[in-house]
């Protein structure tokens, strides 16, 4: 074999080296430092070292000697380098601060760091040989090293087999290059290297690699796999002695024809005509492999990578092989099978297992554009029974992989509707699957769980069989007519308008159409891209009321990518709105000030005039009724209730109709509602505890229950009825007592209490953020 003991240079060195001093230390607290290693050069009297931390602007550093106390701040004395910083798993910024003190007049007695600009201090110990300070906390690592990534490797399951190599078309890793959008920090400029770590137990004989041995895809550029080409394979050896093990290993480097892009799916297997004799099948035992992605140029002469991405796969487990020839054998017949590549002979001719699942690339045949005559375009993607049970068998074929089929179809155009035989999704709904299908087009994307519709009930309403039935979900930007209309009703509520898309399911079948606008207790998610942000500029996501066209609150948050992602149990028309500050002059020193204001923002609560709120006015069953339908954003239409006193024209009706029925609110009678009555905080913990459970989210709170009450002084005044709801309430988060710690179960709750307890609400089930 040749020898291929290269040093890899890295422009960053320094970075890598404080991957290895900080091991065994842990950020304590959210600006916690994660390390400082400070040493005393007493021939020079001189203190250096470096302290990693989220906020080094928070950074002081005391030194004591036996003559002198001193401080030293980020200001005046420590060198914060920008260029040097590292993250944690969760992909949380450490920055590098240095320190660099002359003339200290004596070795130190105690060296002491604070993260909170002197608040509080942590002593460092001193080393064995007495002139190096370090902390450490030994109960955890935070495991610094560059940016996180999403990657799932294939190479365990098909490195252990009937053959001692691995075979062309075998995937090795799936990954997607990403960049840091929450400080801004570029990564995948020019990325153009991928390194593939196989474990300590491959070796690599390169007089059998070549660049065609090897296959990449991208598999976001468009609604087929685009194969990028690779230029160059060569092994190096990341080898710092002083490093973790971890990071002195084996690496076969990849280099690229063109850069990776951010937010694309690439996958990287052994191509089809690759000889099978390139990498070894490794033999039953469990193993760390990485994969890497940089910059690679050229520096003194030296082949130079910069590491910008990386994902750990550890303590991967590889199962027993096959008996069979240990000798490299001839490549067998026909693999394209391997990449998930398939062919249909008709609609859909590629089946690409991705980072997220199977991806279903249309053909030519199986997609439709027509211009209509007022200009619009509408696309038509149609699938087949044989299309999709062959994506459910690839799911099954890879454990791994998400539940999750992708139907993305990339041209831009009005409308895309995707067309799906309702039996093969109903044979996989019965038994039990959690496969979603996330439908995508230039506009936006709706994922929606197959077991969320009820497809028997759909072939009973159209009075067809099962196979008859056929399910349409259209992602559709509004006609001029629509759009000027729902700008005009935007700009009498003082908002501007983004984006409008509208989400459509409907079922046909012997010449019928049943509109399906309810999931039930499932929430289906779907996701629109702001295409043109405004700087400083804040974007929600709202609902068009059907019948009046007012823009209403609907549950969304945004994306690390910047998108609006929206929860919903049914199917509408929404819209992407710049947020705008709403205030009442009536709240200006209360204290659910902020409460209010952020709900009154994302158009959920209303004043009861322009400019007033009146927060400390009680909150009827109705009012309170309304707003948690809202919160969730329960589909509200118009039907007739068991409850004599809830008229069908009330503005409350849709309220109630959708509480009752989803079981977070329940009559006084069987007849009786009692809209304008006032609820008592007890109740309302009642109905915010049913809340959480509608969503999938109330905590379990059956052994300590007793003592989530017992906090609250007046604790033996909670009805038996309402008591583990309200220990639910509480334990969310949700509800909580008044400043002389009292739950006041029977004081009626005021709308300011309402409000203030609904956003905390929706905080902790995700729907705003």
């Amino acid at each position: 074999m040749k020898s291929f003991r290269n040093n890899l240079i890295r422009k960053a060195a320094a970075i890598m080296l404080t991957v290895l001093i900080s091991a065994n230390m842990l950020p304590l607290t959210a600006n916690a430092f994660s390390v400082a290693i400070i040493n005393f050069y007493p021939d020079d009297n001189i203190l250096g070292g470096y302290i990693e931390s989220k906020d080094p602007s928070s950074i002081q550093v005391k030194i004591t000697t036996s003559v002198t106390e001193a401080t030293y701040t980020v200001v005046d004395d420590l060198i914060f380098n920008k260029y040097s910083f590292l993250y944690d798993d969760n992909n949380d910024l450490y920055w590098q601060t240095a320190l660099n003190i002359h003339n200290v007049d004596n070795m130190p007695t105690s060296i002491q760091v604070s993260d909170d600009n002197g608040d509080n201090w942590t002593t460092l110990s001193l080393s064995q040989d007495d002139h190096s300070f370090g902390y450490k906390n030994p109960a955890e690592n935070p495991h610094l090293d560059v940016y996180r990534i999403k990657a799932t490797e294939d190479y365990s399951s098909v490195s252990a087999g009937t053959y001692a190599y691995m075979q062309g078309g075998d995937v090795l890793v799936n990954f997607t290059p990403s960049d840091d959008d929450v400080n801004d920090i570029n990564f995948t400029r020019n990325m153009k290297s991928i390194g593939f770590h196989f474990s300590r137990d491959n070796q690599f004989d390169m007089s059998r690699i070549t660049p065609d041995d090897f296959s990449l895809y991208d598999l976001s550029a468009s609604s087929t796999p685009t194969v990028v080409p690779i230029t160059k394979v060569n092994p190096f050896i990341i080898d710092y002695d002083r490093l973790d093990p971890m990071y002195s290993f084996d690496i076969l480097m990849f280099e690229t024809d063109s850069g990776l892009i951010r937010g694309h799916n690439y996958v990287l297997s052994l191509s089809n005509t690759a000889g099978g004799d390139e990498i070894k099948r490794l033999p039953a035992g469990t193993y760390d492999l990485v994969v890497l992605l940089g910059h690679p140029y050229t520096l003194d002469g030296n082949v130079v990578v910069d590491f910008t991405n990386v994902h750990r796969f550890n303590d991967v487990s590889i199962r027993d092989s096959a008996s069979g020839d240990s000798s490299a054998p001839s490549n067998p017949s026909s693999n394209e099978g391997t990449l998930g590549v398939t062919t249909n002979n008709g609609n859909f001719s590629k089946i690409t297992m991705g980072n997220d699942g199977v991806v279903l690339g249309p053909g030519s045949d199986s997609v439709k554009t027509v211009t209509t005559a007022d200009g619009r375009t509408e696309t038509t993607v149609s699938l087949e029974s044989k299309d999709m049970s062959k994506a459910f068998e690839a799911l099954e074929s890879n454990a791994a992989a998400s539940h999750k089929i992708h139907i993305n179809v990339d041209q831009k155009s009005d409308s895309t509707k995707f067309e799906l035989p309702a039996g093969a999704l109903a044979d996989k709904s019965k038994s039990g699957s959690d496969t979603v299908i996330s439908f995508s087009s230039g506009i936006g994307s709706i994922d929606i769980p197959i077991r969320a519709i009820d497809y028997q009930e759909l072939a009973k309403q159209l009075g067809v069989s099962l196979e008859d039935v056929k399910l349409f979900v259209t992602i559709s930007a509004p006609n001029a007519e629509q759009d000027n209309k729902i700008r005009e009703q935007a700009k009498a509520q003082n908002v501007n308008i983004s984006k409008i898309t509208n989400f459509s399911v409907a079922a046909t079948g012997g010449g019928k159409s049943q509109e399906i606008t309810s999931f039930g207790k499932t929430y289906v998610q779907r996701t629109i891209q702001v295409s043109e942000k405004v700087a400083g500029k804040e974007y929600m996501a709202v609902i068009i009321d059907s019948e009046t066209g007012e823009l209403q609150f609907i549950p969304s948050s945004v994306n690390a990518k910047g998108e609006i992602v929206i929860m919903a149990p049914h199917a509408s028309t929404y819209a992407i709105v710049e947020k705008a500050k709403v205030t009442f002059s009536d709240i200006r020193s209360h204290w659910a000030k902020s409460d209010i204001e952020t709900l009154a923002s994302k158009l959920l609560v209303k004043g009861t005039s322009a400019d007033t709120f009146s927060p400390d006015k009680d909150i009827s069953r109705a009012e309170f009724a309304a707003l948690i339908a809202r919160g969730l954003g329960l589909e509200m239409v118009e039907s007739d209730t068991a409850f004599t006193d809830v008229a069908a024209t009330g503005w409350y009706a849709k309220a109630v109709r959708a509480t009752v029925q989803a079981g977070i609110v329940q009559g006084r009678t069987d007849t009786t509602f009692a809209p304008s009555a006032t609820i008592t905080r007890e109740e309302m913990s009642v109905m915010l505890a049913k809340a959480l459970a509608f969503v999938g989210r109330q905590p379990d709170v059956s052994a300590k229950q007793s003592s989530l009450l017992a906090a609250f002084a007046d604790n033996v005044n909670i009805s038996d009825w309402a008591k583990a709801f309200a220990a639910q309430s509480v334990d969310a988060k949700v509800l909580s007592g008044d400043a002389q710690g009292k739950f006041n179960p029977q004081q009626k709750a005021t709308r300011a209490e309402a409000v203030s307890t609904l956003n905390r609400l929706l905080d902790y089930i995700k729907f705003i953020n």
